[in-house]
């Protein structure tokens, strides 16, 4: 499998664990459960973090999925 639909999968799954974070410190919030909701948004902050270190690494698979493309089809070389 190519390492850029790699990091995709796992920046969806990790996009969507976050939301999952957001909704459960909504409802600790809403029961009164201050310190618990807390801790549930503390987490969401580091999943954002995930999620751009993620979103770093599959943009840097990504171009050199293209170098590789490029030098495999010769698209990068002039003709001669």
């Amino acid at each position: 499998m190519r390492k850029s639909k790699y990091y995709q999968n796992a920046l969806q799954f990790v996009g969507l664990g976050g939301e999952v974070l957001l909704f459960l410190s909504g409802v600790f919030l809403g029961k009164g459960q201050i310190a618990t909701a807390v801790v549930f948004l503390i987490l969401r902050m580091a999943n954002k973090y995930t999620v751009s270190e993620l979103m770093y690494r599959r943009h840097q698979a990504l171009l050199l999925e293209s170098k590789l493309f490029h030098k495999e089809t010769h698209l990068g070389s002039p003709i001669s």
